[in-house]
């Protein structure tokens, strides 16, 4: 991954987490993992985009959950097979 890709990443969780902390209201995991990646697809209008968020909680239990956006006109790549 590129630099700039990973800082911008990082930059777009740190947001989040600060406009979320604002929040007093409580929502689920799938809710808030909803809201994020229409936020990021807003902002930055990707022709694909998969969102893998990891939700730590009390006692070593976590939940990982995963969206995608896709683009109705995006096509994704050929498989390539590396012998």
């Amino acid at each position: 991954m590129a630099a700039g890709r990973t800082a911008f990443i990082l930059m777009a969780s740190a947001l989040w987490r600060r406009r979320c902390a604002r929040r007093p209201r409580r929502c689920q995991e799938p809710q808030l993992q909803s809201r994020m990646l229409d936020d990021l697809v807003a902002a930055c209008q990707p022709r694909f985009m998969r969102l893998t968020a990891e939700f730590m909680v009390r006692g070593g239990i976590y939940t990982s959950l995963v969206a995608e956006h896709r683009d109705p006109s995006w096509q994704a790549p050929d498989k390539i097979e590396l012998p």
